[in-house]
Formats: structure tokens, sequence, C-alpha cells
């Protein structure tokens, strides 16, 4: 009877053992089906969690992207909207950088710089890139209000040397 019992428990765990590890297999087949996917699905599932505000998984398939091709400022403009969007002022800021070095929505990107730089407390950092934005879009009337209300917190005197 020991015998019968110890096939019964050995035939168990075999079974076990193997659905395990098609699991584990299967797994592995969804993790590499998703590595392997074309750059044009990365990018559709990028936008599609930009779209609906999914920052953590926007960034994921942003981060892919960008592994693969460095040289779209898109990409990094939208990973730095993210990062702010999870409060990573500081990897945001880099990001939009990147975005402005890349010639892409560079008033954009300067004036959000600006406001990651207000988040922080950092007036004079804000006002610097609210210039850069200014510069670009010398017309637009968000960039001219963040400007007079980074002024007016930092007793900025237009008349006075200040250096930014």
């Amino acid at each position: 009877m020991n015998g019968k019992f110890l096939l019964i428990i050995l035939g168990v765990l075999v079974l076990e053992c193997e659905v395990k590890n098609k699991e584990v297999k299967q797994r592995l087949e969804n993790e590499q089906s998703e590595i392997t996917i074309s750059k044009e699905e990365l990018i559709e599932k990028a936008n599609s969690f930009y779209d609906k505000d999914d920052c953590i998984k926007s960034i994921k398939y942003l981060t892919k992207l960008i592994e693969i091709d460095s040289t779209n400022g898109d990409f990094f403009f939208k990973r730095g909207f993210c990062y702010a969007g999870i409060d990573s002022l500081n990897a945001s800021t880099r990001d939009y950088i990147k975005a402005a070095e890349l010639e892409h929505r560079v008033a954009d990107a300067y004036y959000n710089i600006g406001l990651n730089y207000t988040m922080q407390f950092d007036d004079s950092m804000a006002l610097k890139y609210f210039f850069k934005a200014l510069e670009i879009s010398p017309n637009d009337h968000e960039i001219s209000n963040e400007v007079k209300a980074a002024k007016e917190r930092l007793n900025y005197d237009d008349n006075s040397k200040v250096t930014i």
C-alpha cells in the first residue's frame, strides 16, 4: 500500500510540475511577444495609455520607444508630460530639455519646464524657462501670465539687474 501511495503522490507532483512549467512557459512567451512587438505597435500602445492618462504604462512604452529611437522628440515630450503627471519633476524636466534639443515643440517644452520649477517653488528657474518660451512664442498669453505671476512671487523689478 505504501508503494501505491508513493506512486500517486509522485504522479500528482509530476502533473503539478507540468502545469507550472506550462504557466511559466506561457508567461515567458507573453513577455517575449511584448518585447518583440513592432515599433508601430509600441507607438500605438504608448499613445493609447497616454490618451487615457495612464502615465505609468505610457512611460513604460515610451521608454522602450526611446531605446529604439532616441531622436524622436515626441517620445521625450510625452514621457516628460507623464513624468510630471506622477510628480517626477526632475525626470520630466530632463525629458522636456531633450525634446527641446530635438526641436520638438520647443516653446511648449520650455513652458512645461517652467511649470515644473514653479511646482518646486523655484520661481527664478521657472522665470528663466518662461522667458525662453516667450522668446519663441511672444504672443502666448498663458506664458505671459506665468511670467507675470513668477515676477510677482519674486518681487521682480524689470529695471533691476537680476541674473536668471
